[in-house]
């Protein structure tokens, strides 16, 4: 997947994607995969919008219930079967505990999860056992607090248990698609932006673009392009001639807080006055979130305010007064737009995650141009089904069937978890126990590739810092095979180093010193490269040390 902007100018496209998040690697993914000619371009990083701003689960949605988006629900279960057997190294199952206070609480919550276990009714099929889910499960309060203490001062009466997903890197599966798509010939490059989309007799005919590292302009011809861009799909729709200008989409804030581990092995769901908030175990530390609130800024600047904190912190403080958690205690915050579509409905929290696919041509615009709007994280592959089999057909291509149902990512295609972690201990590859653990729950059957660019390099195999699984063989391999430019790319997307919060200096010292070393940085570069750092972190904490020392 090396970037090779010059690659998108030389041929015609059969389908141009932009957008090089989830949604728009799994397009990418799936046309190259049924034979066609692909090119993806993403105007920053991939996956460092929406893609990358998540709760981090692959869930079926259960609070939807409570709305009857029954439809909603029944294709996230199954699209989060698919993904667990895609890519098992990075979509684990884990038990969710809904806290129950009232009678009428324990009624809801029995009646919704005996639907959510109904409608779930596939997820058994799975050929390792380690990712079946079982049904939902009661304990009383006793039982609850002994595998949560946290609840102990709490008013629950009981909870339930049930099962759901989390992805440990989100970014990773987007990655993950990526290679899939570039490995079946599909051009890819990062860093390049849409500047206009072509047509002619109101038929697309390619993309204008510009390239941010050489600020070359480029031509893509392609006979079809699909818009993937979330929150901005409707910006890139007000450049084209014959598009209708009225929104389609809402924007919703969602933010995210990083503290200390509130639960071990649990994720909580809990509830207070009408809103939620999820309690995920994450890398030693817990992630609370999400925040569901109308956005109408620039999508470029979103972040996390200290209302958001706040709306998370109280939350959590109300249903676990053990809790006690402050602004202080954040040590980390992020913030992403959902890209809603525009339903009537006058909440972002009520309204549907229904994805709609939109074919211009059928509305007055150019024909060929797709737009992809709404949707889940979750739902993004299926998204991309209907998206391609849409391509397929203006295209005339005939019926090339998806394959992405069955397909494995390339690094999830090793049989079942207990076979691949005892293969992972017999061909450790000059790495340490904790080393090749570490490789192959980020990288899976590819984490060869990662050891191979140490070639021997003692130093490129060691631990950045202590505490720190990660080495600097990742580092390189992200620069070399990923694409990555810039230090926050492979911070918070090709590794999870600077998704815990600042990195220290020795951690940020060495990964800027391979980095420069790679990609020939100037002491300039350098130090352009570091002041990001600290606007993204000082942005990402801003405030919180400020807060008065109470609840």
């Amino acid at each position: 997947m090396r970037r090779n902007p010059q690659a998108l100018t030389e041929r015609e496209f059969d389908v141009a994607v932009i957008g090089g998040g989830i949604v728009g690697a799994c397009v990418a993914r799936d046309a190259a995969t049924r034979g066609l000619s692909v090119a993806l371009i993403e105007k920053r990083d991939f996956s460092s919008g929406t893609s990358s701003a998540s709760s981090r689960m692959v869930h079926g949605g259960v609070r939807y219930l409570a709305q009857l988006q029954l439809a909603v629900v029944r294709e996230s279960l199954r699209e989060r079967r698919i993904w667990q057997q895609a890519a098992p190294h990075l979509i684990r199952p884990l038990p969710f505990v809904l806290p129950v206070t009232t009678a009428r609480e324990r009624f809801e919550a029995r009646v919704g999860l005996t639907m959510f276990d109904l409608l779930a009714w596939d997820r058994g099929r799975l050929q390792d056992p380690e990712q079946r889910l079982p049904a939902h499960r009661w304990w009383s309060r006793a039982e609850a607090i002994s595998r949560i203490p946290a609840l102990l001062d709490s008013a629950t009466t009981g909870a339930v248990c049930y099962a759901d997903c989390q992805a440990t890197s989100p970014e990773r599966v987007c990655i993950e698609c990526l290679h899939d798509a570039a490995e079946h010939g599909a051009v890819i490059a990062n860093y390049i932006a849409c500047t206009g989309i072509l047509q002619r007799h109101r038929r697309v005919t390619g993309l204008a673009a510009h390239d941010g590292p050489t600020g070359n302009a480029v031509l893509i011809r392609a006979r079809s392009v699909v818009n993937a861009t979330g929150p901005w799909a409707d910006s890139i729709l007000h450049t084209v001639d014959g598009i209708s200008r009225t929104p389609r989409l809402v924007r919703s804030k969602g933010a995210h807080i990083l503290v200390r581990r509130l639960a071990a092995d649990y994720a909580l769901f809990l509830r207070h006055h009408g809103r939620h908030a999820f309690v995920l175990p994450w890398r030693g530390l817990s992630l609370i979130g999400t925040t569901d609130t109308p956005y109408n800024g620039d999508p470029d600047l979103v972040r996390p305010e200290m209302d958001d904190v706040r709306e998370l912190l109280d939350i959590v403080n109300a249903a676990l007064p053990s809790a006690h958690l402050l602004t202080s205690d954040v040590r980390y915050a992020y913030a992403g737009l959902r890209p809603l579509v525009a339903d009537g409905t006058s909440s972002s929290y009520r309204m549907s995650r229904r994805a709609e696919i939109v074919d211009h041509g059928r509305e007055g615009g150019p024909h060929g141009l797709i737009s992809a709007l709404g949707g889940k994280w979750t739902t993004a592959r299926h998204i991309a089904e209907q998206v391609v089999d849409l391509v397929t057909r203006q295209l005339g291509a005939g019926s090339r069937p998806c394959t992405t149902r069955e397909r494995p990512l390339p690094g999830g295609d090793f049989g079942t978890l207990s076979a691949f972690r005892a293969r992972l201990q017999s061909e450790r590859m000059g790495v340490d126990r904790a080393t090749a653990e570490h490789l192959g729950s980020i990288y899976g059957a590819r984490y060869r590739q990662v050891v191979d660019v140490a070639a021997g390099d003692s130093a490129l195999v060691a631990a950045l810092a202590p505490g720190i699984p990660d080495i600097g063989a990742e580092v390189v391999y992200a620069v070399r095979e990923e694409q990555a430019l810039h230090l926050l790319d492979v911070l918070l997307r090709r590794t999870g180093i600077g998704t815990m919060g600042a990195p220290s200096s020795v951690v940020l010292d060495r990964l800027t010193g391979m980095m420069a070393m790679e990609l020939g940085w100037s002491a300039a570069d350098v130090e352009r490269e570091r002041s990001g750092v600290e606007a993204h972190y000082r942005i990402a904490t801003e405030g919180m040390e400020a807060e008065p020392q109470e609840p």
